[in-house]
């Protein structure tokens, strides 16, 4: 992000780069409580479905109870598929959109808004120059997925095919802990 300054003399002001804004992500859950989407452990067991009450003040005990410590609130790592995500949620707002003859909610829709934190071990590795125009090699670690590996090494999931054929990898859905993966440098590409 680039931002200007204007200068004290009357000249024109020079735009210098500065620290790129967070991202921020945007998602949407639906939270039910009416037993259509039972599965899991809670089913087997007889425990039934939590109410819609119950299970939005879990997820808000989740995202927004502070620690006691720093007295921040909860550190969030979002992982869906390709998707990694670090940060805290910003908003939240609820809108129930179902409810039963006694008034009690039977479905809520809940919008919500994580905004980017990049731990600061993290910060200081890119700053380093751990960056995607030098060529690595990572031990897959128990936990690892290539397209958490891409993002994390390039920024972005853009390289993933290109970083499985580098690999000879069949498929990059489940690696194989202790395998060695190239990531090879990506030069930047200018116009």
């Amino acid at each position: 992000v680039f931002r200007t300054e204007a200068s004290s003399d009357g000249e024109k002001s020079q735009a210098k780069l500065g620290y790129r804004q967070a991202d921020q992500l945007n998602l949407e859950f639906i939270i039910d409580g009416t037993g259509v989407a039972d599965f899991g452990f809670e089913t087997l067991t007889g425990g039934g479905t939590k109410s819609v009450p119950e299970q939005i003040e879990e997820i808000v005990n989740l995202c927004l109870r502070k620690e006691t410590e720093s007295h921040h609130p909860n550190f969030l790592n979002l992982k869906w598929g390709y998707l990694y995500f670090e940060g805290y949620l910003a908003s939240l707002e609820i809108n129930y959109t179902l409810f039963d003859a006694g008034g009690i909610p039977l479905r809520a829709k809940l919008n919500t808004s994580f905004v980017e934190s990049i731990p600061e071990q993290k910060q200081k590795k890119i700053e380093e120059g751990n960056s995607a125009d030098i060529s690595r090699v990572r031990t897959v670690k128990m936990e690892d997925t290539l397209p958490l590996l891409t993002k994390e090494i390039y920024g972005n999931y853009d390289h993933l095919f290109m970083l499985a054929r580098a690999n000879d990898l069949d498929q990059f859905r489940k690696l194989e802990p202790g395998t060695q993966l190239i990531f090879p440098a990506i030069k930047n590409e200018k116009p």
